[in-house]
């Protein structure tokens, strides 16, 4: 098993939260997720499909305090399969984006409705999800344990080949660390005044404190607070690649850099990986893999 995954997978498995370090009430938690709007029958099944499997991955969490709110132009008719009163879908009003650039803002924006209906419950930690990732049962709890009211960022996680059922390591199917490659892969802790008023803004308020935290490579270095975001201590996110609707996929990658990406993770496959997917909800996802494939 490459990259020393044994001890990983154990040390993954086996973490277990200490003591709150915060003698404060128990803040909030989000999952923050939006999601593209609609352009054809195939695209939104498939969408959906995706995004069900990222919900159910956030509803394994082990500590029950957190709530999900996903943001979009339309509300997916599946999201009746998910009857947990913690999941609210919050509706967004203005146009759907028609360049690659306004894909990037689409996004954006959504995410900043979430925020400002976030600032109506009072704020707290808010991660920053996308709608095919995977999170680890154990980060919730990790982050309410720990409570530093700063943030956490996560260095270590996986990539998955959707297409190909390929799951490795990160660092591994990149030399990069998790928090510089993948979006999911920050939580911040806004108080309410941090959090923007109005959901659509005609223009980015850019004295905002919320608009500080331009994108993941700011989630190890950019705090709203006086101490520094916490690294979380075990591989706690999967980046769910090579399916058709990743914005990074189709927007930024070349396809000989896509290819060598799909190959970087072949070549570090994690042959054993059922217990992981297991920690991360999502141990049915790859029911057509060939168990006796093994990795090169």
């Amino acid at each position: 098993m490459p990259f020393g995954l044994s001890k990983q997978i154990k040390r993954l498995l086996s973490f277990r939260s200490g003591t709150s370090n915060n003698t404060q009430a128990r803040p909030n938690f989000v999952f923050a997720i939006p999601i593209a709007g609609y352009t054809s029958p195939t695209q939104w099944e498939h969408l959906s499909e995706l995004l069900l499997r990222t919900i159910r991955s956030t509803l394994n969490q082990g500590n029950p305090h957190f709530k999900v709110f996903v943001a979009g132009h339309e509300r997916p008719a599946r999201l009746d399969e998910i009857t947990d009163e913690r999941v609210e879908f919050i509706p967004v009003e203005f146009a759907k984006p028609t360049t690659p650039r306004g894909r990037r803002q689409d996004k954006t924006r959504k995410r900043w409705a979430i925020a400002a209906h976030y600032r109506k419950l009072g704020g707290g930690y808010f991660m920053y999800l996308d709608a095919d990732d995977y999170v680890h049962r154990n980060l919730v709890d990790h982050v309410l344990t720990d409570d530093n009211r700063s943030g956490y960022f996560i260095p270590e996680g996986y990539a998955l080949d959707y297409k190909n059922a390929n799951l490795a390591p990160i660092p591994g199917a990149w030399r990069k660390p998790f928090n510089h490659v993948c979006g999911s892969s920050g939580i911040v802790y806004f108080e309410p005044d941090d959090l923007p008023r109005k959901p659509f803004p005609q223009q980015w308020l850019r004295k905002e404190p919320y608009f500080k935290i331009r994108n993941h490579l700011s989630f190890q270095d950019v705090s709203l607070r006086e101490q520094p975001n916490s690294p979380i201590p075990f591989p706690a996110a999967i980046y769910n690649v090579n399916n058709a609707l990743n914005l990074s996929n189709v927007i930024v990658r070349t396809p000989e850099r896509q290819l060598r990406l799909i190959e970087g993770i072949r070549k570090r496959k994690i042959k054993d990986d059922r217990p992981i997917l297991e920690a991360f909800g999502v141990e049915e996802l790859l029911p057509h893999r060939d168990d006796t494939d093994t990795a090169d």
